[in-house]
């Protein structure tokens, strides 16, 4: 049986609220490091985490749902 929706939503809230990008450009949440992709989204300079399916249009300082 999977958690309920409500509770994954929480606990992605609660991860987005824990990125923080390293030195070495990667996204390290909760002492674990992922690799962090720029790009070019519709004319708009994005960065995203993949495992985590996390996007950001700001540099990071705030994450959203990639959709």
């Amino acid at each position: 049986m999977s958690p309920p929706l409500w509770y994954i939503r929480r606990m992605i809230i609660n991860v987005m609220k824990d990125i923080e990008l390293n030195e070495n450009g990667n996204a390290v949440v909760n002492g674990t490091e992922y690799e962090v992709r720029g790009f070019d989204y519709a004319g708009q300079e994005a960065i995203c985490i993949h495992e985590l399916d996390l996007i950001s249009y700001d540099d990071g300082k705030s994450w959203q749902d990639m959709e």
